[in-house]
């Protein structure tokens, strides 16, 4: 495994045991190339990069480059154009795409025993704490069934636009720097789309892929 296709774990916090036994578990470990198909399938059920990224504990840049790899540009563009139609919430998608990541992971003989265990534990943990384990599919066909000419309502784009934000500000932006990007809508449709990958390393501006990049 080289060292690109590894993450760096963050180092020691300070715990107050009083209140580290409420937090969820979390997980940080590498990534082999054997987990690529669980993160493709993921991709292409409509998962975002960063949430993609957050659920596996893994880089956002990781695993915008692994699909860049994987996926053919045209089939790229075509999925950013499904996802803008897609009349699913971000729950529903995640839902739908961890439910098939778990799938993938169970037909996939090249995943090794270890990692098998390490990243069906974190599916099975992501879908408990939101009671989907024992769910015999009927949220995913409510979102199958969902038109996608509806779109996303007022509510659910404020709610986006929050989860933007946040992003941006995890991303190591300034405030001033993310009130700017948010008077605009171009970016977050983009960062929507999947197209758009806050991060640090950048003098405090965002990286935005261009179409060139993407290619």
């Amino acid at each position: 495994m080289s060292e690109r296709d590894a993450v760096t774990t963050p180092g020691s916090l300070r715990v107050d045991p009083r209140t580290e036994h409420l937090k969820p578990p979390t997980r940080r470990f590498a990534l082999p190339r054997e987990l690529v198909p669980v993160i493709e399938v993921m991709w292409r059920e409509g998962v975002l990069y960063h949430e993609i990224a957050k659920v596996l504990g893994i880089s956002c840049g990781d695993v915008h480059r692994l699909i860049r790899e994987r996926v053919p540009p045209a089939e790229r563009t075509g999925q950013t154009t499904a996802r803008l139609k897609d009349g699913r919430c971000s729950d529903e998608r995640l839902l739908h795409g961890m439910r098939k990541a778990a799938s993938v992971l169970a037909d996939a003989p090249a995943i090794s025993a270890a990692e098998r265990r390490d990243v069906q534990a974190l599916i099975e943990g992501w879908l408990a704490t939101r009671g989907e384990r024992a769910a015999t599919g009927g949220a995913t066909a409510g979102a199958d069934a969902a038109s996608p000419s509806q779109g996303l309502s007022p509510a659910d784009l404020r709610s986006e636009l929050d989860r933007f934000k946040a992003e941006l500000r995890a991303g190591g932006l300034k405030e001033s720097t993310v009130h700017a990007y948010l008077l605009g809508s171009s970016l977050f449709v983009r960062w929507l789309a999947g197209d758009y990958v806050p991060g640090p390393g950048y003098s405090g501006r965002a990286r935005a892929f261009t179409a060139e990049e993407r290619s």
